[in-house]
């Protein structure tokens, strides 16, 4: 029965991944209104806050009773599934926070490269 939970939770997951990969260009836009430090530490905060938000929710289902050797409980079930979206959002966010930043050290550059440089000086 676990299996089946963690299938049907996992491709819940991967499909609000594909999702949001399409739409990475827009959300990378969104953040460019930000600072860069309030991009490296937001992103730094969602890429390991969504790792202990989900490993939380798994031992709080454990704690409480909702994670059995059959499986998932409905309810624990659920609350897990949810916060699976909610660690697959925190991780396209804080990746697209953290690319981002390396957006702007490329396009915003005026100066050519090294290489063009020495290429134009002779």
């Amino acid at each position: 029965m676990i299996w089946l939970q963690a299938l049907i939770c996992f491709g819940i997951w991967i499909t609000y991944g594909v999702i949001q990969s399409r739409r990475s260009a827009q959300i990378r836009t969104q953040f460019t209104q930000m600072s860069r430090g309030a991009r490296s530490r937001n992103g730094a905060f969602l890429m390991l806050g969504g790792g202990a938000l989900l490993f939380g929710c798994l031992i709080l289902c454990y704690v409480t009773g909702g994670l059995t050797p059959n499986g998932f409980k409905v309810w624990a079930w659920l609350l897990f599934a949810i916060c699976g979206l909610a660690f697959v959002h925190a991780q396209t966010m804080a990746m697209a926070m953290l690319v981002s930043l390396m957006y702007d050290g490329v396009t915003s550059q005026g100066d050519s490269s090294s290489d063009q440089q020495k290429s134009e000086s002779k």
